[in-house]
């Protein structure tokens, strides 16, 4: 008796092609921010960010699916897409800044991000204790309930407009992994 069994394709390939769907990041910094190094700023609300015309975004660049560099060296994955949306609802651009796990509460208090995203589920609880909020797995500098109260409604908004599905369908559930070819 002879089994034959099908080869799967390496999915370490088609991550690392994915590309951005909609547009490619306006702005990335490959430079962690240094405690006493790093100019500080206070948390920035609403009018500070459109006034800026930028809003900097904190994400992990190793983070697959959520945020890291494809084999083209350009930043991409779920929340990558995500902030741009969010910059985009802003009428902004956005700028992406790295952080460590372990630096993301100091990072926001610091000012060095507005938000933070990379797919902080798994990370709220500890990050929460040092006194981020979180917006669903975003997070924004504890007291900032402006920019907290405009990305929970923005999320809201993504929701009823399909585009988070959208995103965590091509992302997530790697359903952009692969072309998709036309009817």
């Amino acid at each position: 008796m002879e089994i034959l069994v099908e080869a799967q394709p390496d999915p370490s390939a088609a991550i690392a092609s994915m590309r951005i769907a909609e547009r490619t990041p306006s702005s990335v910094s490959q430079r962690y921010p240094v405690a006493g190094q790093t100019p500080e700023d206070a948390p920035a609300g609403i009018g500070a960010i459109e006034e800026r015309g930028f809003i900097r975004e904190g994400s992990r660049p190793r983070n697959v699916p959520f945020s890291y560099y494809n084999d083209g060296d350009e930043l991409v994955g779920f929340d990558v897409e995500m902030a741009e949306a969010l910059a985009e609802g802003l009428g902004d651009a956005v700028e992406f800044i790295p952080f460590r796990r372990d630096e993301l509460a100091e990072g926001l208090s610091k000012g060095y991000f507005d938000v933070a995203m990379s797919g902080l589920a798994m990370d709220s609880v500890a990050a929460y204790n040092r006194g981020a909020r979180f917006p669903v797995a975003y997070a924004v500098a504890s007291g900032n309930t402006e920019l907290l109260r405009y990305v929970d409604n923005w999320i809201d908004l993504t929701r009823v407009s399909r585009v988070l599905d959208r995103h965590y369908d091509r992302w997530i559930l790697g359903k952009g992994a692969a072309p998709e070819s036309r009817r």
